[in-house]
């Protein structure tokens, strides 16, 4: 009952502040870019996302960072908080799975990385780590539907098990197709999570991860300098490439053509 009590007050007022900021818009034209985003903003952290997402529709930017700088002082000293996120990280703290949608859909950017520190010690955490960790099921597989990268769902699985209870976040992220095995198993293993252990070492035997094999610039060269040549010179570099292959294969040098063999002993006398 107070549930529904409060969603109806809040309808009500988004209602309310969207139309006041239509009939602002009609006696004074479209307003700037920064009142746009200070719009969506503000409505967002009043749970207002029928406002705020129509901010956006009228050309506030669903990417914006949102900063916050914040300092208190205590019997044990002074703390500074500082933050910066998205309204996707708003729409994630009020578990409010049609705003993420909403702003998946107008192009908020799913793998955000959010940063926070204290006293210039800072962290880092995606979309999906900061679902992980609060236990969000439905906002997951609102960011795991739209594709959220490899590297954020491995590190939601890392997060995911360091809690007990969390073991349906776990096989939700790995049945996604998050890896980072061992990440998530010290994670596991640390918080004595046994089943999440049992999960992760079932899957990595049944899908292990591949290394990484890093890419070699000399190679994005190559291409260029291929694509870019002419067909005769193309032919050219290939056929001194198979050149210097195969004396690298003889194990001669590759800038030194092979030596004649002498026909008989004698020619080896001077």
């Amino acid at each position: 009952m107070l549930k529904k009590l409060w969603k109806n007050w809040n309808d009500k007022n988004d209602a309310k502040l969207r139309a006041q900021h239509l009939t602002r818009d009609a006696e004074l034209g479209k307003p700037s870019q920064a009142t746009l985003n200070s719009r969506a903003v503000q409505a967002a952290y009043k749970g207002y996302w029928k406002t705020a997402l129509a901010a956006i529709d009228d050309g506030a930017e669903v990417n914006q960072p949102i900063h916050s700088k914040q300092t208190f002082n205590g019997n044990a000293g002074s703390y500074t908080f500082e933050d910066t996120v998205a309204l996707t990280s708003v729409a994630l703290q009020e578990r409010n799975g049609a705003a993420l949608a909403g702003l998946l859909d107008r192009g908020a950017n799913k793998d955000f990385i959010a940063s926070h520190s204290t006293n210039g010690r800072e962290r880092k955490q995606s979309l999906a780590e900061y679902a992980a960790l609060n236990g969000q099921q439905d906002m997951l597989a609102i960011l795991i539907e739209r594709g959220v990268a490899q590297e954020s769902l491995n590190g939601a699985l890392a997060v995911a098990a360091r809690t007990k209870s969390y073991t349906p976040l776990v096989t939700q992220l790995l049945d996604a197709g998050a890896k980072g095995y061992e990440a998530a198993l010290f994670a596991a293993e640390e918080a004595k999570n046994s089943d999440a252990i049992l999960l992760i070492r079932a899957a990595q035997k049944k899908n292990p991860e591949m290394p990484v094999v890093e890419k070699d610039a000399r190679f994005d060269t190559l291409a260029s300098v291929l694509g870019d040549a002419s067909p005769e010179e193309r032919a050219k570099l290939l056929a001194g490439l198979q050149h210097k292959f195969a004396a690298a294969n003889d194990g001669r040098s590759i800038d030194t053509p092979a030596a004649t063999k002498p026909a008989n002993k004698s020619a080896l006398r001077p």
